[in-house]
């Protein structure tokens, strides 16, 4: 185990180790990548990370090392969309707004439900 109390780790060039703790802090320490061993003692970057299901966050870090992270509880309803081979959304049921705990799949007849499994 390289880190206790981490989550959802990712490298970041050049030679960090960004990871979220249980209490929602986003968290960066140095990091070397031959011996991968931590190279020094970590700093908080933000608390209040939101987090997604099954130890996920959202957050994102490029091969440059730029970073992206979203805080804050995440609640609220989302809305089902179609997305084409192009890019363009189109809403499937503006009605099924929810919050969703999963992914929502098509069933077998190929009808969508939010409800529906597959």
């Amino acid at each position: 185990m390289i880190l206790d109390d981490a989550m959802y780790a990712r490298y970041a060039t050049p030679g960090y180790l960004l990871y979220v703790t249980t209490n929602k802090a986003l968290m960066v320490v140095p990091f070397d990548q031959n011996s991968m061993k931590i190279a020094g003692e970590p700093t908080a970057l933000t608390e209040g990370m939101r987090l997604g299901l099954l130890g996920s966050a959202d957050l994102a870090v490029t091969t440059t090392g730029t970073l992206v992270y979203a805080t804050g509880a995440g609640e609220g309803k989302q809305e089902l969309v179609w997305v084409t081979r192009d890019g363009k959304e189109q809403a499937v049921d503006p009605d099924w707004a929810a919050l969703y705990m999963g992914t929502p799949t098509l069933s077998r007849t190929g009808s969508v439900s939010p409800n529906e499994g597959s």
